[in-house]
């Protein structure tokens, strides 16, 4: 064999051997455990998809992230009002985790989402399942798609892995942090979303702007139909004993429409140097045609609820009202409404 030949075949067998190395190490990578979680879903594979998801501890986690950020987001609650409905909240986390566990199992196994049937489910299956159906629309998972997978930072058994996913009506991508650890065959498991917090706040930001977009037009023809000056606020004994406090609102109201309207909604908005922003919704059957009214709501406040309590022992000339119309039903039945999600 001549050292030409020599050399071309030695050059062969290393390209072969790099081959094969680079599949080895190729298998072994969080990407190709991402392209089998991919083949399972197309399959419809349950047993293939839960060896590299570890479903029940990405939802508890998730589910745990999910929370905070929308009480974090929650003015209407003080801090003490917040940990009281984390305790709630904390307490129906087994069986909404274990519903959405099922909703998983389900999708899989059949490829559609499971619907609950009020025929053959108790009130109480209904409500979790309606509770973990909502919680899957207010983390946007139906809107998402996987369009990438960035850097992977190792340590040893464990993995972090920027995975981009496009909201497709919010037209916007983001990136979640995805945690896995390696498996005994050398592929990886999904454990949890360690930027979850964050994805949603960016999120719930990208969707209001959105939101505000889409309703601009809306609003502006309601304020041709209907508009409201600044309200009052007067708060006053419930009864005798002076204990519980009703809070009296009102807003002048002009009529503008040209049609009768039949019924308004929308929501009184509260504030106050030092207070979080009290927001009390109305919904109610009027019979509007053009002029002047008075738009009027009253709300017990509970001195035993630390937020309402504050709202009580509140000076009343530092108090700003502003009575917010969301929607119009005419008498003709045609009705105006701001939308209040991206479906």
């Amino acid at each position: 064999m001549t050292k030409k030949k020599l050399i071309a075949l030695l050059a062969v067998l290393v390209i072969l051997l790099g081959g094969i190395g680079g599949y080895w190490y190729y298998k072994r990578s969080p990407l190709y455990s991402f392209k089998l979680i991919q083949q399972a879903v197309e399959q419809k594979d349950w047993d293939s998809f839960q060896k590299h998801v570890d479903t029940k501890n990405l939802l508890s986690t998730s589910y745990d992230a999910l929370i905070a950020s929308s009480l974090e987001a929650d003015e209407s609650l003080d801090d003490t009002s917040k940990q009281f409905a984390m305790q709630f909240i904390m307490m129906m986390k087994p069986a909404i985790v274990g519903s959405l566990n099922s909703d998983i199992e389900h999708m899989i196994r059949t490829g559609n989402i499971e619907t609950p049937d009020p025929n053959s489910s108790t009130q109480e299956q209904l409500q979790t399942k309606m509770i973990a159906l909502n919680m899957m629309n207010q983390a946007g998972v139906g809107r998402l798609a996987i369009v990438g997978v960035g850097g992977v930072d190792k340590s040893k058994d464990l993995a972090t892995a920027a995975v981009k996913v496009k909201d497709e009506k919010l037209d916007q991508t983001f990136e979640l942090q995805v945690g896995m650890k390696q498996l005994e065959d050398g592929t990886w498991q999904v454990l949890e979303i360690t930027n979850l917090k964050d994805y949603l706040k960016q999120m719930h930001a990208a969707v209001a702007k959105k939101l505000e977009a889409m309703n601009g037009t809306l609003l502006e023809s309601m304020k041709k139909e209907i508009t409201v000056a600044p309200g009052k606020v007067e708060i006053k004994d419930a009864n005798s004993f002076g204990y519980v406090k009703v809070m009296h609102l009102s807003a002048p109201v002009n009529v503008h429409s040209s049609k009768v309207i039949s019924s308004i909604n929308g929501e009184f908005r509260v504030t106050a140097p030092g207070n979080s922003m009290f927001v009390v919704p109305f919904n109610g059957s009027v019979n509007m045609d053009k002029g002047t009214k008075t738009l009027q709501l009253s709300k017990e406040l509970n001195p035993m609820v630390p937020a309402q309590a504050k709202w009580i022992a509140t000076d009343l000339s530092t108090v700003k009202v502003a009575a917010i119309i969301t929607g119009i039903r005419y008498q003709d039945g045609s009705v105006v409404e701001l939308k209040k999600d991206l479906e």
